[in-house]
């Protein structure tokens, strides 16, 4: 899948949106199809997954997915 969005440059919150629920997908699909999922807003780190100008995502050693933000770190669990 490709997302195609114009260069607005700077940071724009809807562009980092997509980006989280982009890598969210991608990781739920690689690693953990199938399975249910949760969210908890928890600050910790890990492998790195990906990085942009703006979010950083790593898995912990538990599998979750945590992306930090400007505003908040996301952490995705799966069952």
């Amino acid at each position: 899948m490709r997302v195609t969005r114009p260069a607005a440059g700077g940071y724009d919150e809807v562009n980092e949106g997509w980006i989280t629920f982009f890598q969210q997908l991608r990781f739920y699909l690689e690693r953990h199809p199938g399975q249910d999922r949760r969210t908890l807003h928890v600050p910790v780190g890990g492998e790195e997954w990906f990085r942009s100008d703006n979010q950083v995502g790593e898995v912990r050693a538990d599998g979750a997915l945590v992306i930090r933000t400007r505003e908040r770190v996301i952490v995705s669990e799966y069952d």
